[in-house]
């Protein structure tokens, strides 16, 4: 039987086989994978019990989304809608769902096109294409946007055939048409130009059969009337055109210039990104590979005389879609990234099975016979890859995880970044470590104004039990800034968390995000540095101290500050806080009984509090006023440890302590 026969009888077994491969690929492990920081968004709105989808539509300039809403309402509303927890997996599953229908979108559009070969080679490549599966298990805006541009694509390269095959626009071109440019424009920014381009290409394609007498009047004013109503109610939406204009002028389009700049990205190499991704790697035999076959899809494209409209039409959107742009990359700080043509992803994968089937005599049999399943099992393995992440990138459940596992409640930890501890890692809570930070250190000029790093230094050296996780490795990129070597010569133990599966996308630059792709692997592998009690002991001793103290049972790490804190201060502040009871821990580093003294400085908060400190001293504490306990004389055994509790002298209500500062020195 020939195997174009073949695929024809089998094509629903086929398909159906694409289909479940690309569900399992997207929903198997969508609830194992770390959220992102752009995803929060998603993440917090869902859990709000007072917003509903219809908020999010009509109070949209109050949630400061940054981009048209239609994928966080959708999201919103099937969580809601279904009754759904609000879980790693339900809030990606909206995604997830766009993503696998556009497998079915493009075998049809592929058929309708070139036939049942054709069809079933396109839906096999978007079901395994790296890019498009990250992008499906994203709680984002992307997914609709691709799933967008998909509808569109498959209406434009329908109405391409009308003249061909002799047809007339059915149901679901109509269908694909308009839900296609609603998705597109409504749920990303970036996919405008293509939407205008390809819904201008497709009236463009109607007006010539018109002209030519085989399309209807009727059909011709229904496909620019769809587009007029669409256009207009773009401009009367909030997230129309004028939001756009307004965000040229923004603050933060200067600081994205700063970190574009940083990244050192350019225009060629943004190029080389998007077809990497979009296609087999960017690396050794994969680039041959994209390269080889993109270039003959291009030759097939030019070589077919008859379809020399729908060819060049489709020349001029992937141009006008990169020179879009890189015109406005300016105006809104934007990174070269290749999510920002994601709605070229049909085009490239249809100009790349046009490589895989050219079509014509027996050596183009022979080729497609042969390369088509080769490159679909090249595609394979990333797509397991994609499907696999522990992050995107950063492996934020591996690090919690540990944290639970082997830290102390209440043991602080100093994030590298500032925005982590209580954005991206409040999303990752752990039940032991709490996160901190001690300034804000972006942008990088506020990085340098601050000495970031000699902050980040006398924190650690005051907090001997606090560890240190480097996330970011904040500026090391810049430089007059540079790596940091402190932390690997102070602290004695370190451990990575790798997002494994994210550092082989890299490798093969098949990686979604530009993000996987930042100096020093940072934010694919964590790192974290802490001492044990042994550690810091004998660094006390090689210093030559007397006294050391640990804050035992009972306290809690506190940061205060004058924003994105639960205790608000004027300037940003560490405490340790007791309730009721709590433990300070004090170390006699002499070889001899000492008597010694406690000074603790703190104050009380939500009321007045009442202490006993070792069974028999006591003092007041006076609601929001900063005062000194000097506690003693107590005795500290030689080369001991010394537990001092202390306790509420009675009931306080809600009252807490906060403690600044605990001093042990020798009384007189």
């Amino acid at each position: 039987m020939p195997w174009k026969d073949m695929l024809e009888r089998y094509r629903l077994a086929l398909l159906g086989i694409i289909l479940v491969t690309g569900a399992l690929l997207r929903l198997a492990f969508l609830g194992e994978i770390s959220l992102r920081a752009d995803t929060l968004l998603f993440w917090n709105l869902c859990q709000s019990a007072s917003i509903t989808a219809g908020d999010l539509l009509t109070r949209w300039t109050q949630f400061n989304t940054d981009q048209p809403p239609l994928p966080l309402v959708l999201t919103k509303w099937m969580i809601d809608g279904l009754g759904l927890p609000v879980t790693f997996f339900t809030i990606r599953l909206p995604s997830a769902l766009l993503g696998i229908a556009c497998i079915p979108v493009l075998y049809w559009a592929g058929r309708k096109s070139e036939g049942t070969g054709m069809g079933l080679l396109l839906a096999a490549l978007i079901a395994l294409a790296p890019f498009h599966i990250q992008m499906s298990m994203e709680a984002y805006y992307y997914s609709g946007l691709i799933f967008g541009s998909v509808l569109l694509f498959a209406a434009f390269l329908d109405a391409a055939t009308w003249n061909r095959q002799g047809r007339r626009p059915g149901a679901w071109f109509y269908v694909f048409y308009t839900a296609g440019f609603a998705f597109m424009v409504h749920s990303q920014f970036t996919g405008w130009p293509l939407a205008f381009l390809l819904s201008g290409s497709i009236i463009l394609l109607a007006m010539v059969e018109w002209k030519k007498k085989k399309l209807s009047t009727d059909h011709l004013y229904a496909i620019a009337a769809i587009l007029v109503a669409q256009g207009v109610l773009l401009l009367l939406v909030p997230w129309g055109p004028r939001y756009i204009l307004a965000k040229t002028s923004s603050p933060q389009k200067e600081i994205g210039q700063q970190v574009a700049e940083m990244t050192g990205e350019t225009e060629w190499s943004m190029l080389h990104r998007v077809f990497a991704s979009f296609g087999f790697g960017g690396t050794g035999l994969r680039a041959i590979l994209t390269l080889g076959i993109l270039a003959i899809g291009v030759v097939v494209l030019i070589r077919q005389r008859d379809r020399w409209m729908r060819n060049g039409l489709i020349g001029l959107m992937i141009a006008g879609s990169f020179v879009a742009f890189f015109v406005t990359r300016q105006s809104i700080g934007a990174m070269y990234e290749s999510r920002y043509v994601a709605g070229l992803l049909p085009v490239v994968l249809l100009i790349l099975a046009y490589g895989l089937l050219p079509g014509g005599g027996s050596l183009s049999r022979k080729w497609s016979l042969a390369a088509a399943p080769v490159a679909l099992l090249l595609l394979s393995y990333p797509a397991w890859l994609s499907a696999t992440l522990s992050g995107q990138p950063t492996p934020y459940l591996k690090v919690t995880h540990y944290m639970d596992e082997h830290l102390a409640p209440g043991t602080p930890v100093l994030v590298d970044r500032w925005f982590e501890p209580w954005n991206e890692l409040a999303a990752h809570p752990s039940s032991n470590a709490v996160y901190t930070f001690t300034y804000p250190n972006e942008p990088v000029d506020q990085f340098r104004q601050i000495n970031w790093r000699k902050t980040a230094i006398d924190f650690l050296t005051r907090n001997p039990d606090a560890g240190y996780l480097e996330v970011a490795k904040s500026y090391w990129e810049v430089a007059d800034i540079g790596s940091w070597e402190w932390p690997r010569e102070f602290f004695r133990h370190q451990i990575a968390f790798t997002n494994d599966a994210g550092l082989k996308l890299r490798n093969l630059q098949l990686a979604a995000r530009g993000d996987f792709y930042a100096d020093n692997t940072n934010r694919l592998v964590v790192e974290f540095f802490y001492n044990t009690r042994d550690d810091v002991l004998t660094q006390w001793r090689e210093q030559g101290r007397e006294f050391g103290l640990w804050y035992g049972e009972g306290w809690r790490f506190e940061k205060s500050g004058p924003m994105g804190t639960r205790v608000q201060t004027r300037d940003f502040r560490d405490w340790r806080m007791m309730s009721s009871q709590a433990t300070l821990e004090v170390v006699n580093l002499t070889r001899e009984p000492v008597q010694a003294l406690l000074r603790v400085r703190g104050l009380a908060l939500n009321g007045d509090k009442q202490l006993v400190g070792a069974s028999r001293f006591s003092k007041g504490f006076k609601n929001g006023e900063l005062t000194v306990w000097q506690m003693g004389p107590i005795t500290l055994a030689p080369e001991a440890t010394t537990p001092v509790n202390l306790r509420d002298a009675g009931q306080t209500g809600a009252a807490v302590l906060l403690v600044d500062a605990v001093d042990v020195v020798r009384a007189p």
